[in-house]
């Protein structure tokens, strides 16, 4: 597996070597197999040396290179880009269960405490009348005092 190199991305970004054609093949000042150099349409191509042959294939192989290269470095930075976004995509996640479960234990101590408010509420009505009746046999009590004391 090739590492990502930020400090060498210079290196292989793709005007590195040579400037490109847009076509993927590097542009040289050599000519083309069988492309010729004579405007002249009648005039016969001279048979091409092996030197010539071998530099051609060499020019060639050398733009398919450097197009491999490229092509590797865009690659690498796709992945270094798609593991940071994965990396940031798993952190998200993992905020996602954290807020759930403050979200969930939120919502039963709303819940636990909603039945203590009832039960309060329940002791409360049950106080006063208790207060209610208490002082209804304090009334009684001072109404029956006041008698006896008539």
């Amino acid at each position: 597996k090739l590492a990502f190199h930020p400090d060498r991305a210079a290196d292989m970004a793709p005007d590195a070597g040579g400037a490109f054609d847009g076509q993927g093949a590097a542009s040289s000042s050599r000519s083309v197999p069988g492309g010729g150099d004579s405007p002249r349409l009648g005039a016969k191509r001279r048979a091409r040396t092996a030197p010539e042959e071998l530099s051609d294939e060499v020019c060639t192989f050398r733009s398919r290179h450097l197009e491999h290269r490229r092509c590797m470095w865009h690659a690498q930075v796709h992945e270094h880009l798609l593991t940071e976004c994965r990396a940031e995509a798993q952190q998200v996640v993992r905020q996602l269960r954290v807020q759930d479960r403050r979200l969930e234990e939120s919502r039963r101590s709303k819940a636990a405490a909603e039945a203590h408010l009832g039960d309060l509420e329940q002791l409360l009505v049950q106080g006063r009348q208790e207060l209610e009746q208490e002082q209804n046999a304090i009334c009684e009590l001072n109404r029956e005092v006041s008698e006896l004391r008539e």
